[in-house]
């Protein structure tokens, strides 16, 4: 194995890839980046920590190239941004200095490596050691496979370096020569990098110098300046094989660029063919919340305790199954506070820094950032990475510092999670009225809400004003976008549930079915978006139509009001006893069962002055050529002659416009006739009949048990029902109106099976 021919100096070779405004990727040194920052987007590694490891790596550089300015913190970021350009003969006078440390192969001290470091019998590792995007001890299961695993150019390497340094799993090590902790050649697990330990968050501004700008944080979390001593890994001698003899951090430089390994890079020719990776400097990652500014830190009672020293806080890391922007109330919660008492929690310096920076009118509050949360999740004891979490949220960062608004924000997040949560309710209700186990279906309504809801949030968000004073308005548009995303995802479950779910069966001491399910959906969801609902729309007397409950209504209104007012005039006159309404009476309870026409009696009684719209209504709701009746016509022939038999022999109105559906008809009826379960299962026969004929036949049973007891019906809305049933097209939004309509304040159970039946079940 030969040594490489021509070196790379991370200073002035390139190696850093970024993206510049016009979206055009290039490949830059570390002084030609900074030179032309305000020019360039962002970087763009191989993976989403890859970029953050030399985002931190650059901070470094940029904070210890201002170290000799004396001014207070705040007016030193101060005068940096309002500079056009980052202080490049700052910059080039830091750079110069320590050059030599920028050696990606020098003899003496190469970059981010220990110089000779070797393992028994000069083993050198393969690249996938050092390679992140190689699953550890899976090779199979990557996009490189050939030479791309053999060997990788110089500039890629010096990325996976600065990589590995901060987010190399834990796992058994290549034992280095001298290093007093190997045993048996072997290294034994010290944990991964440090930046693999973080939740890692950072602010992104419109370009890479704002970026640079926004993390570079010169006051931590107390308000106190960083140590003088906060010494990059290129500033202090060179590591040896073991740790190094101060083994604590002494501030975010130390910390950027924490040596968590001890590497060597192994070249041939222009190329790096292989790697000694041994275990470097171990560092617990919990209280180090005073010295790292680019993670959110949780307070640990567990550990706390049994470490029965001082309060403990851990690193917030973050997780692959949960959107940023669900987090959203945590950190907002969290910037209130700042000091690490028992049981609170700390958002990151970076967002603490920002939000002093807005307080003292340096930043200005409408100014445009995006929060970048980025990290490794690791399984198999931190030996294998699992997923990398990368994700973005973007708002005016005056959100950070303005109490009003952080707390809109707060509360739009937490309304959508208790929506998501009366959703997943509601699903898991109707699974379990139709015999199904729950948890299943629940899980994948969530996920599905989540996914609808996120691009509508991250849009809210941005375009939330910081000049604003109140924002109840911001927080009802929320809610009414909320709303039908839910309703619609509700409708379709209640599709997929079907007739097993709205016949439903007994759970926890009640019947449940869809009818059920949905009265405590609505109520759920009305608690959670209260801005998406009218003060008019309440849950009692004729519900409001919503998209979960009804289709469009334009074309029904004639028919309904048609049929009201042919049954209105009749009921009148049979009431006062007239001889003809009498008459009409008796010949339309003759006509109950026959096809619409046959009977010329009846003519003038249920065709007579039909609206033209009758015509677009057929079986399947388009125009037919033949001469059977339509859907429109079928249901009104059906309502009018069932209310005959209905209104028989009473004195008192049978028909009453927006009193009772079917379904409140019926539950009336089994309280009333103490026989709930025997009405039930007939309201079911009703509701699952596949065709006209066996739905009407069963319906006619019905009405003259309600003719028995003298309970109203609405038959006007009962004739739009009937029409929506045969046409097919909203069968499930009206049975579910039925069945709802049914539990609509029953006897004493509604209240208490809210909270039975909902999502914590």
């Amino acid at each position: 194995m030969t040594t490489a021919t021509a070196g790379l100096n991370l200073v002035d070779d390139h190696w850093i890839q970024v993206v510049d405004r016009t979206a055009k990727v290039e490949l830059l040194s570390v002084r030609e980046l900074l030179r032309r920052a305000a020019d360039l987007s962002s970087i763009v590694g191989e993976i989403p920590t890859q970029s953050f490891a030399i985002l931190r790596l650059l901070t470094a550089i940029l904070r210890r190239s201002i170290a000799g300015r004396t001014s207070a913190p705040v007016d030193v970021w101060s005068q940096l941004w309002e500079s056009p350009q980052l202080p490049q003969e700052e910059i080039d006078t830091y750079l110069d200095t320590h050059r030599s440390r920028f050696e990606l192969f020098d003899a003496h001290a190469p970059f981010y490596q220990v110089a000779g470091l070797k393992a028994a019998g000069d083993a050198v590792g393969a690249l996938d050691k050092l390679i992140g995007d190689v699953p550890n001890g899976a090779k199979y299961f990557t996009t490189r496979a050939g030479r791309h695993l053999q060997q990788i150019d110089f500039d890629e390497a010096a990325r996976w370096l600065v990589h590995a340094q901060g987010f190399d799993p834990s796992g058994i090590k290549t034992g280095a020569i001298g290093d007093p902790r190997v045993r048996n050649n072997k290294g034994y697990p010290i944990g991964i990098g440090f930046a693999g330990a973080l939740g890692g968050v950072f602010l992104e501004g419109a370009t890479l110098r704002e970026t640079l700008l926004l993390n570079l944080v010169l006051l931590d979390i107390n308000g106190q300046r960083y140590r003088g001593d906060d010494l990059p890994v290129w500033e202090r001698e060179p590591d040896g094989p073991g740790v190094r003899t101060d083994p604590l951090p002494t501030g975010p430089a130390d910390l950027a660029t924490w040596q968590s390994r001890r590497i060597r890079l192994v070249a041939t020719g222009s190329h790096v063919t292989g790697v000694v990776l041994c275990n470097g400097d171990p560092l617990e990652p919990f209280n180090q919340h005073l010295l790292e500014p680019m993670s959110g830190w949780r307070y640990s009672d567990i550990q706390t305790k049994k470490a029965g020293g001082p309060t403990r806080h851990y690193p917030r890391t973050h997780d692959p199954e949960r959107s940023l922007w669900r987090g959203m109330s945590a950190m907002l919660n969290d910037l209130a506070t700042s000091t690490p008492s028992v049981g609170n929690d700390i958002t990151a310096g970076v967002l603490h820094w920002a939000q002093n920076l807005v307080v003292d009118d340096v930043l200005d509050r409408t100014h445009p950032v995006r929060l970048h949360a980025v990290g490794m999740h690791y399984i198999n004891q931190q030996s294998v990475v699992g997923e990398v979490v990368n994700d973005t949220i973007g708002f005016r960062v005056g959100l950070l510092s303005d109490p009003a608004l952080r707390s809109i924000a707060i509360r739009a997040v937490d309304s959508a999670e208790n929506a998501v949560s009366a959703l997943a309710g509601f699903t898991a209700n109707l699974t379990r009225a139709a015999g199904g186990e729950p948890d299943g279906p629940r899980a994948r309504i969530r996920e599905e809400a989540y996914f609808a809801l996120e691009e509508p949030f991250r849009r809210w968000l941005a375009d939330l004003n910081p000049r604003k004073d109140t924002f109840d308005d911001e927080l009802r548009t929320w809610h009414r976008l909320v709303r039908p995303l839910v309703d619609q995802l509700a409708a379709d479950a209640l599709h997929a549930a079907g007739n097993p779910a709205w016949v439903g069966r007994p759970a926890d001491n009640r019947w449940l079915d869809s009818g059920l399910s949905q009265l405590i959906y609505r109520a759920q969801l009305r608690k959670a978006v209260p801005g998406a609902f009218a003060t008019t729309d309440d849950d009692g007397g004729r519900p409001r139509m919503t998209s979960i409950q009804q289709g469009p209504t334009t074309e029904y209104g004639a028919l309904e009001e048609w049929v009201h007012v042919g049954i209105s005039r009749r009921q009148t006159a049979y009431i006062k006893r007239e001889s003809d309404a009498l008459a009409a009476m008796a010949k339309l309870r003759r006509g109950i069962g026959a096809p619409p026409g046959r009977m010329p009696e009846l003519w003038g009684f249920t065709l007579k002055d039909l609206p033209e719209a009758s015509k677009n209504l057929s079986d399947r709701g388009v125009v037919r050529a033949t001469e059977e009746p339509t859907a429109w016509e079928l249901s009104c022939y059906d309502a009018m002659t069932m209310h005959a038999l209905h209104q028989q022999s009473h004195s008192q109105p049978m028909h009453r416009r927006d009193y009772r559906s079917v379904g409140a008809a019926v539950r009336r009826l089994g309280v009333g006739a103490e026989a709930e379960d025997v009405v039930r299962s007939r309201f079911h026969v009703i509701g699952t009949a596949t065709d006209h004929d066996t739905r009407l036949t069963h319906l006619r049973g019905l009405i003259g048990q309600l003719r028995a007891h003298a309970i109203p019906v609405d038959y006007a809305r009962l004739a739009v029902d009937l029409c929506k049933l045969d046409t097919g097209r909203y069968a499930d939004q009206v049975l579910l109106s039925w069945g709802r309509d049914y539990h609509r304040n029953p006897p004493s159970t509604t209240t208490s099976s809210t909270s039975e039946t909902g999502d914590n079940q």
